[in-house]
C-alpha cells in the first residue's frame, strides 16, 4: 500500500472500532447488568474483545488483508441483533447500545475494508 492516505483512513476507522470494542467490554458494568446476566456479560466481553483485537491488528498493520475488517463487520451484525438474541428488547438502554454499537462497527469495518480494496485496485491499475 503505497498511498499514505489509505493507511490513515484505515487507521482512523479501525481506531474507532477499537474504542467501540472497549465500550462493549465495559458495557455490563456501565449498564449494571454484569451480576444479573452472566451470559450477556460474557457475550459483551468476548465480542468486544474480538472487535478490539481485530481492529487493533488493522491499526498496527493497515496494509494487511481486509479480512480483519470483514470479521468486524460480522461481529457488528451479531452485536446489532444481540438484544433480540438475549431477550433484552424491553431494556431500552441495552437495545440502543447494541444497535448503535453494532451499526457503528459495521460502518467503520466497511470503511476500513473498502479502503484496503481501493488501495489494492489502485496498485493493480498502476501496474497494468
Amino acid at each position: 500500500m503505497r498511498n499514505p492516505k489509505y493507511r490513515t483512513h484505515i487507521r482512523i476507522a479501525s481506531s474507532v472500532n477499537v474504542a467501540l470494542g472497549a465500550l462493549l467490554i465495559a458495557s455490563p458494568w456501565l449498564l449494571a447488568f454484569a451480576a444479573q446476566e452472566p451470559d450477556l456479560t460474557r457475550n459483551s466481553v468476548v465480542i468486544g474483545a474480538l472487535i478490539a483485537i481485530f481492529a487493533a491488528l488493522r491499526v498496527l498493520w493497515p496494509g494487511t488483508k481486509a479480512a480483519w475488517s470483514g470479521a468486524n463487520i460480522a461481529l457488528g451484525f451479531w452485536t446489532l441483533i444481540s438484544s433480540v438474541t438475549f431477550g433484552r428488547i424491553t431494556d431500552e438502554t441495552y437495545v440502543w447500545l447494541s444497535v448503535a454499537a453494532g451499526l457503528a462497527v459495521i460502518v467503520f469495518g466497511s470503511w476500513s475494508g473498502n479502503t484496503t480494496l481501493l488501495a489494492e485496485r489502485e496498485l493493480h491499475d498502476a501496474g497494468a
